[in-house]
């Protein structure tokens, strides 16, 4: 795997800049954490800062073991299994397993993300995540953790939609300091 020198994301949008370039980040190669990114354009072309100015979603429990697992939490939440049957356990040690060792759970735990819980999300939080990128010394980013929306097989019309996928319709912006 060959590492970048010192990019950053910004790097990577500026070779696929125009409006209406869609790039797949995959957050985790072992789970399938594919994060779908459209880019809209720029607001400005004078500054090198990217910024998010739309989205949703609270993020997924971290290493909850993927898009599936993640889904499953939301439907134990919304459809309760009986108490005894087997899928009860599951939801059971699924949520417990999210309250006391999630290391990015809601604050509430799974209480928090009842209702629209997980459609909430926090613009400003990953906007300093943004900002503290371009402060990294060293990136944790590789050319493999993006690709355009081109390079992305589809697979067989049998096995589209056999698969839980995040996808976020995230908007960047470029503002001036």
């Amino acid at each position: 795997m060959k590492i970048w020198p010192s990019p950053t994301i910004q790097d990577y949008i500026d070779r696929h800049i125009a409006r209406g370039n869609k790039i797949v980040y995959v957050y985790d190669d072992k789970c399938r954490w594919d994060h779908q990114i459209e880019v809209l354009g720029r607001a400005h072309g004078a500054t090198d800062r990217v910024v998010c100015i739309g989205g949703e979603g609270h993020p997924a429990g971290e290493d909850i073991g993927g898009a599936d697992e993640w889904v499953k939490l939301q439907e134990a939440l919304l459809e309760p299994a009986d108490p005894g049957s087997e899928r009860y356990d599951e939801q059971k040690e699924l949520i417990t397993w999210y309250n006391r060792r999630c290391e990015n759970a809601h604050a509430k735990g799974v209480e928090g993300l009842k209702g629209d819980g997980f459609w909430r999300w926090d613009m400003r939080a990953v906007n300093e995540e943004l900002e503290n990128l371009d402060d990294m010394e060293e990136s944790d980013f590789t050319e493999e953790d993006f690709y355009s929306q081109e390079e992305v097989s589809t697979g067989s019309e049998e096995d589209e939609g056999t698969e839980a996928e995040e996808t976020e319709e995230t908007e960047y912006s470029e503002t001036e300091e």
